[in-house]
């Protein structure tokens, strides 16, 4: 916890992560215990994670998931050139939802992809065979 905040951080993360879906502030804050002004505060703080919706994929990608807000699994991906910078991080890792993501991107941007490594997740080896025509799959079963 910050200096002077009486907000549990697991309640900021849950706020960060519902002000992805489709509801309104007053919600969120109705949802969680806290005021609106708070929720709109966190919102403001938070900017830093548009600058996450890139333009463009790293040429070598790391794909896997992780547990977050409600134990709930997110799928990740993320720029594996060293930097490790967290490429897009998804509300759930349904097959539909990734493919949309980076179908979301021209092909010519796909092509680019070289390597991507990734866990044991079945799908996932599918999802970058078809959208990724020029890549590398890379299988790291300690991913």
């Amino acid at each position: 916890m910050q200096k002077y905040c009486h907000i549990a951080n697991k309640v900021r993360n849950k706020v960060i992560m519902s002000l992805q879906d489709d509801c309104t502030l007053d919600c969120i804050a109705n949802d969680n215990n806290i005021s609106p002004s708070t929720v709109n505060r966190y919102l403001d703080q938070s900017r830093a994670i548009a600058s996450l919706i890139k333009q463009e994929l790293p040429i070598n990608m790391a794909l896997g998931e992780f547990r977050g807000v409600n134990q709930q699994l997110h799928f990740i991906c993320i720029d594996n050139d060293g930097n490790h910078k967290i490429q897009a991080i998804l509300p759930d890792r349904y097959k539909r939802t990734i493919e949309n993501y980076f179908l979301s991107f021209p092909i010519q941007e796909r092509a680019r992809v070289k390597t991507i490594s990734m866990d044991l997740n079945s799908y996932y080896k599918e999802i970058a065979r078809r959208l990724f025509p020029n890549t590398q799959i890379i299988i790291d079963r300690f991913h």
